[in-house]
């Protein structure tokens, strides 16, 4: 199964709402002496990392997985979602991982410096599998309609 470029688009958009609603703009711009463009960029960037892992992780795995119930569908495209964001960006980004960041970014600062990670995990991934979950399920219903 095949996410729609529409599909990616609102998983994108639900990815920087999140990112928004979690880590304010403001807090960003008032406390800190960074250019506007840069965290920008970061909240863009990580926008798309999380399209990336949190929709393409559950439609790769619901494209082989066509016999099981709805439901458990859905459950295994949550899993494999909030997995992946919940493991692989905090442990890429964060203090207690390889505290990476992306030249020209402010990833690592904004998103995962000290205990961040915990409301990235908490506020932001888990809503955010919740979404793309709900959104592979139904496209993969759409697909395989009868």
């Amino acid at each position: 199964m095949r996410l729609s470029g529409l599909a990616l688009l609102i998983c994108f958009l639900v990815a920087l709402a999140a990112l928004l609603i979690a880590y304010p703009w403001e807090v960003y711009q008032r406390n800190f002496h960074f250019p506007w463009q840069r965290t920008l960029i970061s909240y863009f960037v990580l926008g798309i990392m999380m399209t990336a892992l949190g929709a393409v992780t559950p439609s790769l795995l619901l494209g082989r997985i066509l016999t099981l119930r709805r439901g458990v569908k859905s459950g295994i495209a949550f899993a494999s979602s909030s997995l992946v964001l919940l493991l692989i960006l905090p442990l890429l980004f964060s203090g207690p991982g390889l505290s990476l960041d992306l030249p020209g970014t402010r990833v690592q600062g904004i998103f995962f410096a000290e205990w961040k990670f915990i409301r990235f995990i908490v506020e932001v991934a888990l809503p955010f599998s919740g979404t793309t979950a709900g959104l592979c399920l139904w496209l993969n219903h759409k697909q395989h309609k009868p």
